[in-house]
């Protein structure tokens, strides 16, 4: 099997190295521009090409990765549509997967009509580098959705997945949102609260670095039930109300106290605490 990448950017470039790296096969690349497809298959070495057409790519490949970003996917269908259509290509025999976390294999509609397989996958993994991220793939958790072509490449690789209904995507990306986009807002926001403190932002952040990396050390070891310390934790909803009532109406305080308040009340859920009267009416109208 012959695998091909439409997008030449990060996820496309480190996926194709981690594939090449488990002995399987890269056709190559193309992208929109040339360039970028052309520094992609040098990376991957061996018989990997830069494509100058999607025709050409279509032509060469058994497997084609659609990894472009989540607004372009649609297009791009479309695009490889037109082009088998003009050109009379059959792809019957081929399979087309795109590597959002958010969408199913369902924008490939137009795909589907001219009988090809069509799938989605996702790492559970933050793409940073083009060159270096694919060295963590072997840690990271995927998903497939639709054609099992994909889940049969990922078990080549010794990769772990999980199967995902497409109406389940929407669900399982707002999870991934919480294990990493939300954490660096709670973040951010937690050295926003420290700068009316009194602390410069490189100070807040110098003061709640040990306690980021020891609190996700803790989670990483003993898993989100088990990591958990603080007042709910304890039961001291008087410490609660205090952290209500200091919030003023500053712009980090005003989203702050939301935001304290609907993750308190997770938290209450998760360990069965259950607060006084007063605390849950404070949580409530906040």
């Amino acid at each position: 099997m012959r695998i091909g990448f439409i997008g030449a950017g990060r996820v496309g470039t480190s996926l194709g190295k981690y594939l090449s790296e488990n002995g399987l096969s890269v056709s190559g690349f193309y992208s929109r521009t040339q360039s970028s497809a052309e520094e992609s298959a040098e990376f991957i070495g061996g018989s990997a090409s830069a494509y100058t057409g999607l025709k050409e790519i279509i032509t060469d490949s058994d497997l084609i990765f659609i990894t472009v970003n989540d607004g372009a996917i649609a297009d791009v269908s479309h695009n490889i549509a037109g082009e088998c259509r003009k050109y009379d290509i059959d792809i019957s025999n081929k399979i087309f997967c795109h590597t959002s976390g958010a969408l199913s294999s369902t924008v490939l509609s137009e795909l589907k009509i001219l009988k090809a397989e069509t799938a989605s996958i996702h790492m559970l993994l933050a793409v940073n580098d083009k060159f270096t991220s694919y060295k963590d793939f072997r840690e990271a958790f995927f998903t497939v959705e639709g054609s099992g072509v994909p889940a049969e490449v990922l078990k080549k690789c010794g990769s772990r997945f999980q199967i995902l209904s497409a109406e389940n995507k929407s669900k399982y990306h707002a999870a991934a949102v919480f294990a990493s986009n939300f954490v660096v807002a709670l973040a951010e926001l937690s050295c926003e609260l420290l700068e009316e403190c009194g602390f410069s932002y490189d100070d807040a952040f110098a003061a709640i670095r040990p306690l980021l990396k020891n609190n996700m050390n803790n989670i990483l070891k003993n898993g989100p039930k088990n990591a958990l310390t603080g007042p709910i934790e304890r039961g001291d909803f008087e410490t609660v109300k205090r952290h209500i009532e200091c919030f003023t109406n500053s712009e980090p305080d005003i989203t702050a106290k939301k935001v304290y308040a609907v993750v308190s009340e997770a938290l209450i859920r998760q360990t069965g605490r259950q607060p006084d009267s007063e605390t849950a009416e404070m949580l409530k109208n906040n």
